[in-house]
Formats: structure tokens, C-alpha cells, sequence
């Protein structure tokens, strides 16, 4: 997913993982990509609701993956929403596991990303340069490349992910951070689990700057196999704009992480989990009907790398679904699957891993994108949300939901039925959604 679209913005996807592996024979394993970026619509009241919803939709689960989780201000919002659950944690902000504060704070460590100076120089130097360019991006890393890699890795993350514009950037990345939850998590991941567990942080271009981090977190529990949360590359962009790696395009830039996995992990049983941007294609109706994104990178994760993606053999709908109102902003059409839960050599039960998709409260109580698009729904609507259509609860507490976690197999699709509850017949914000 490129940073700017939210994939998993209304729905989180899990598996419950059976294998030797598995500490305690079974583990139920959730990603998220909260799409937690000023580039989104409704960035700001998003993410006051964003920590509450995940810790309901987490209550089940064991392990957490996170992506697009920038500023350390959400890292820290969501983290305590889910810690008495999940009291260990890891991202690219902490010092060690659970712990973001460290015994001894380095001078400026909590300066924002950016520094004003050097944002400034840069400033000139595209004003001068790059004003009215058809592509300021790329006249950026040509014109004013000395300047903009003078920048430090976290900076050149947070202006990709925060621009909107020149006063976005700099709200976000160099003034509007003051005292302390000031720092960005560059590869915007983040993991959480109920058990103990280590964790580290591993950057699949540790020695070249880039103007967007990527990597993986590598965690593992006692006596478990390694979860690999990770968001690889999106391949949505037709210019190539990563100045100082060796490729010509997005697609090859993930293939390269891909191979970056399968010479450290091929040997290995493991989770490889996260929005990986690559999926396959396939034929069926509505939702079940998949285009293919980067297929013959998606074929060296299953053929090359022998992963088993139970979601696929199950549910199998997409997660990136052209009825998700933030894909329908941007102009794109059709169904994807971008976002995996990949299991390799977990013993002999994996293959046959129980797969659903879980209706997140983000899907109930997040509806503020959908301003323009109210009907009135009677007293006791009974909705699908599975891919279908999805109702949403105002704000003001009027309206309540039941949510009913009663999975109803039909032709092995999972349905999760949610009840609305209206004391009135009255307006609610409606639209449709796919698990997005």
C-alpha cells in the first residue's frame, strides 16, 4: 500500500495459527494498517478513535502487527490503549522492549524529525528550482538532491509521509512538536504481544538513505517460531523516485526485499505478516473477484519461499476493495488482496488454520470520511459488514450497537453480523465497505 491510501482503514485481518511452533499450539495473529497519515481524510479525528477501536478488535488476539503507525504520538496512543492486554511492545522508537523512555535520553532525542535550518535551505532550493514543475517530486531528488539527502533518514520519512503540502511538512515534521512524543517511527511499524517476547528493528537499506524506510520487526516469543511484521514497498507509482537505490521501479525494489527475506528466513519456520503490497489475481464475484498487484512477486513469497496463506485458502476476499470510500477518493478501481498473514513450516496444522476476517470497531465508530453520503436506516437494521455494507454510529451516542461475534459458515465465508440498535428512526452516515 502506498503511504497515502489506507488499506486496512476499516478492517482488521486475522488468523488463528495451529503448529508445533506456536508456544502454546495455537496463536491468533492481527494486522493492521492504520493509515494514521495526514495524506488520509479525517486524519486528526481518526486518530483520537483509532486507539480505543483496536483495543476492543484485539481483545482475542496474541500477537499484534501495526503498520503506518509514524507519529510517536499514535505509537504511544495506541500502545497504551492495548498495554494492560499487551504489555509488550516494540517499534523503531523504543530502546528495548516495552520501554519507548530509555535510562539515558541522548541530548535532542526528542527533537522533531526535521531540522528547521536544513528545511528551510531546502525550501529555497525548490522554490527556486521546482516551482510549477509537473513533477516536483522528481524534480526535488534531481535539482535539489544535495539538499534533500542532507537530511537525516527519520526527516526524509516524514516529509513522504506527511505531504500534503509545504505547511503540512512543516507542522508535522519540524514545529509542532514541543517537550516530549515528539519522534517519528520512520518504518511506521509497530508489534505487540500478551507473552514475552524480543524484538528488533531491521531496515532492508541500513546504509542508504531512501526517501521512505522499510524493513521488518523480527519478533519471538519463548519457545516460538520469529513473526516478521513488515510493509514492503508499493508499487502504485509508475516514476521511480528513490534516487539512491539501484532499482528502476517500485516493483523491483520490493522483489528486492522479498529476496532480502528468503536469504535470511528461508531455512527458518516463521510468520511473515503486514501489508506486503503484492498479491495474486483470481476469477469469482464481487468481492472474491481479485486483481493481481505485482503477481510474480507474490509467487516468489508462495513458490520461491514455500509460505502458506491460510487467509486465501479460506475467506479469501479482498483487503483492498474498490468500495472502501478512502480507494474510491483516489480514483482507483478493483478488488485486491495486499495484506497477508503468511505462515511457513509452522508443522503440520498450519495449512489448515482456522482464517476470519474480524469486524474491527474502527468499521463501527470511524465513519467521519463519509460526510456526504447520509440515509436513514428503521428501527433494527441487521447489516453484513462482511464485504458488504456497513452502518455506522454517530458520535453523539444516540445510536447503540450490538455486535454479534457469531461467525455463520456459508460455503467457508465467515459473516459476522452486526445489529443496529436505534432508539429513533434517524440519520446515520451509511456507505459501503469491503474488508478495506
Amino acid at each position: 500500500m502506498r503511504v497515502s491510501l489506507a488499506v486496512l482503514l476499516l478492517v482488521a485481518m486475522g488468523v488463528a495459527v495451529k503448529g508445533s511452533d506456536c508456544p502454546n499450539g495455537e496463536d491468533t495473529l492481527l494486522t493492521y494498517n492504520t493509515a494514521l497519515t495526514p495524506t488520509i481524510p479525517g486524519f486528526e479525528d481518526r486518530r483520537d478513535r483509532i486507539p480505543a477501536a483496536v483495543a476492543t478488535e484485539a481483545a482475542n488476539a496474541d500477537f499484534l502487527c501495526f503498520q503506518e503507525l509514524w507519529y510517536e504520538e499514535d505509537v504511544r496512543g495506541v500502545l497504551e490503549a492495548v498495554e494492560d492486554d499487551f504489555p509488550y511492545h516494540y517499534s523503531y522508537l523504543h530502546y528495548d522492549v516495552s520501554d519507548m523512555t530509555g535510562h539515558r535520553r541522548r541530548r535532542h532525542s526528542d527533537d522533531p524529525p526535521c531540522g528547521k535550518w536544513k528545511m528551510l535551505l531546502l525550501s529555497a532550493c525548490l522554490a527556486y528550482n521546482c516551482l510549477g514543475a509537473e513533477d516536483a517530486r522528481a524534480c526535488m531528488t534531481t535539482e535539489c538532491e544535495s539538499r534533500l539527502f542532507d537530511m537525516s533518514r527519520d526527516c526524509l520519512s516524514c516529509i513522504s509521509v506527511s505531504y500534503t503540502g509545504f505547511t503540512e511538512v512543516m507542522d508535522q515534521c519540524v514545529f509542532s512538536f514541543f517537550g516530549s512524543n515528539n519522534r517519528f517511527n520512520s518504518p511506521g511499524l509497530v508489534v505487540a504481544s500478551r507473552k514475552p517476547m524480543t524484538a528488533e528493528y531491521v531496515s532492508f537499506n541500513p546504509s542508504t538513505k531512501v526517501l521512505l524506510e522499510r524493513g521488518y520487526i523480527k519478533a519471538k516469543v519463548e519457545n516460538g517460531a520469529p513473526f516478521l511484521c513488515s510493509h514492503l514497498t508499493s508499487v502504485s507509482l509508475n516514476t521511480y523516485y528513490e534516487a539512491k537505490l539501484p532499482y528502476s521501479s517500485y516493483t523491483e525494489q520490493q522483489q528486492a526485499e522479498i529476496q532480502d527475506l528468503e536469504n535470511k528466513f528461508s531455512g527458518t519456520p516463521h510468520v511473515l505478516m503486514g501489508d506486503l503490497n503484492t498479491g495474486p489475481g483470481r476469477s469469482g464475484e464481487g468481492d472474491e473477484n481479485l486483481i493481481a498487484e505485482a503477481p510474480d512477486n507474490y509467487n516468489m513469497l508462495v513458490s520461491d519461499m514455500g509460505y502458506d496463506n491460510p487467509y486465501l485458502d479460506g475467506d479469501g476476499r479482498c483487503t483492498f476493495c474498490e468500495s472502501n470510500l478512502v480507494v474510491q477518493t483516489r480514483g482507483l478501481t478493483g478488488n485486491k488482496v495486499i495484506d497477508h498473514i503468511l505462515v511457513k513450516d509452522l508443522g503440520n496444522d498450519s495449512s489448515s488454520a482456522q482464517t476470519t476476517v474480524q469486524a474491527s470497531a474502527l468499521s463501527i465508530t470511524d465513519c467521519l470520511l463519509c460526510s456526504e453520503c447520509w440515509m436513514t436506516q428503521p428501527l433494527d437494521s441487521y447489516l453484513t459488514i462482511m464485504g458488504y455494507e456497513l452502518a455506522c454510529a454517530v458520535p453523539d451516542g444516540d445510536v447503540s450497537l450490538v455486535v454479534l461475534e457469531q461467525l455463520e459458515q456459508n460455503g467457508g465465508k465467515a459473516h459476522i453480523i452486526v445489529t443496529l440498535v436505534l432508539s429513533t428512526s434517524r440519520q446515520i452516515p451509511f456507505y459501503s465497505s469491503s474488508p478495506a
